[in-house]
């Protein structure tokens, strides 16, 4: 497999960083020194940024894998959470190009620098050749150029690492203006089958600008912290560059019997209707998984002739096969009348997913109970959090609930710190209001 690296230094650094998943975003914060606003983790899909263990299908691109928060009910009835998940066939790699574009400060610290380091020797072993380094002081201008080229013989994927700078408006030569510039390039890219993945390596990136990049580079995007495994991260970057994403996803969920789904519980915004609801997706790539999230209530029971109730299909168009796909479950439960085989939480799934919920929720409420001055508080919030991540993760060998359960765990130490520091006001000011936008920033 072919696999070129083009190691280009751009200097001196004028910015960018990528998009990652919410958790990274506050161990980086946490890293920085910075205290944590809710727009780190406000995702209205937070769930789906971790992986689920579904299964993958067997016969087909896509599968459904459906569970109840308990399958077994009283005769009177109540109500269970559903989680139905999508889960999807591994990709097979593809041949492709690397180029490694770094973009950092002449004189990088030694945090970043070593970050720079271990990002590349992860890189290298996936590369044929590497070429001299180049200097130059304008990334739109690189990119310009750099786009212009034809790209041919095969496949190409380009991966930015980059590195601190001082903020856009410190910064001469890169308004907004620019930065859409900048994005719009990385659609030229894609209009010649080039992809564009984001590594950052620096400090306080403006998040909405690079991941809005990398997004029409259809790329990934991640951020360098203390605990990043760059061997992972490289492997599931190349993973995810060869994936095809399916398309015109369709998730459409009826009760039956008198059933009815009451409330979602994640990804947001998704609305319930009669009943029932129907949940759309542009696109899912293979090797990803999709979970939904929802309470169902269910009634006493009655004369019917089965215990059905809900009715799951499932419909995506492969663009590879120029084809529609369909799937569709039956999801049915049992009537019991001991009360010990109808309790809830029975389900490992849901109630991971229910931890992970509560995690963003903990770190949104830390944040309204520093403003209140109740920093103890905040502090016990994290705490009881932490150690159920803990113990779960434990229990289940789960990487990512280990993860988070360290990345609590050091914010409610930052924040028995922060209680005595005299600059508390400014402080709060800056991190959880004033310092907010590059969380939130939208490009087009």
């Amino acid at each position: 497999m072919k696999r070129a690296l083009r190691f280009v230094l751009l200097a001196p650094l004028l910015a960018l960083v990528a998009n990652c998943d919410s958790m990274q975003v506050v161990q980086k914060n946490l890293e920085e020194g910075r205290l944590v606003p809710e727009d780190a983790v406000a995702a209205a899909d937070f769930l789906n940024e971790y992986r689920h263990p579904l299964a993958p299908p067997r016969r087909a691109p896509a599968g459904l894998e459906i569970v109840l928060e308990r399958r077994s009910l009283l005769a009177q009835g109540a109500k269970s959470l559903v989680q139905i998940g999508i889960a999807t066939a591994p990709p097979a790699f593809k041949p492709v190009s690397v180029h490694a574009l770094v973009f950092a400060p002449a004189n990088p610290a030694a945090t970043e620098l070593k970050q720079l380091t271990q990002a590349l020797g992860a890189l290298r072993p996936h590369a044929a050749e590497v070429l001299q380094a180049r200097t130059d002081g304008n990334l739109k201008d690189f990119l310009s150029a750099f786009v212009r080229q034809p790209f041919e013989g095969g496949e190409h994927h380009v991966v930015l690492l980059v590195g601190s700078y001082k903020g856009f408006l410190d910064l001469s030569g890169l308004s907004q203006r620019e930065r859409q510039d900048l994005v719009d390039l990385g659609r030229i890219l894609a209009a010649k089958s080039v992809t564009l993945s984001v590594l950052s390596v620096g400090g306080k990136p403006d998040f909405g600008f690079l991941g809005q990049l990398a997004a029409t580079g259809r790329g990934t995007f991640s951020v360098a912290t203390e605990s990043l495994d760059y061997e992972a991260w490289i492997r599931e970057d190349l993973r995810a560059r060869s994936a095809e994403t399916l398309a015109e996803i369709e998730l459409a969920v009826q009760p039956m019997n008198g059933a009815r789904i009451t409330r979602v519980l994640a990804p947001g915004g998704v609305r319930v209707t009669d009943g029932g609801l129907t949940y759309t997706m542009t696109g899912l790539k293979q090797g990803r998984e999709r979970v939904l999230l929802a309470e169902l209530d269910i009634p006493a029971k009655t004369q019917n002739r089965t215990n059905d109730v809900l009715g799951v299909d499932l419909r995506y168009y492969v663009p590879s096969a120029r084809h529609y796909y369909k799937a569709h479950e039956i999801v049915a439960i049992s009537y019991v009348d001991d009360p010990n085989l109808a309790l809830p939480h029975a389900n490992e799934a849901i109630e991971r997913s229910l931890l992970i919920l509560k995690t963003q929720e903990t770190v949104q409420s830390v944040a309204r109970e520093i403003r209140n001055r109740r920093n103890y508080q905040a502090i016990a919030l994290l705490t009881a959090q932490s150690r159920a991540l803990k113990q779960a993760g434990a229990e289940r060998k789960d990487s990512e609930l280990v993860r988070d359960a360290v990345i609590l765990g050091q914010y409610a130490e930052r924040l028995y710190d922060f209680d005595g520091a005299w600059f508390q006001s400014v402080k709060i000011w800056n991190d959880l209001s004033w310092d907010t936008d590059r969380f939130r920033n939208v490009y087009r």
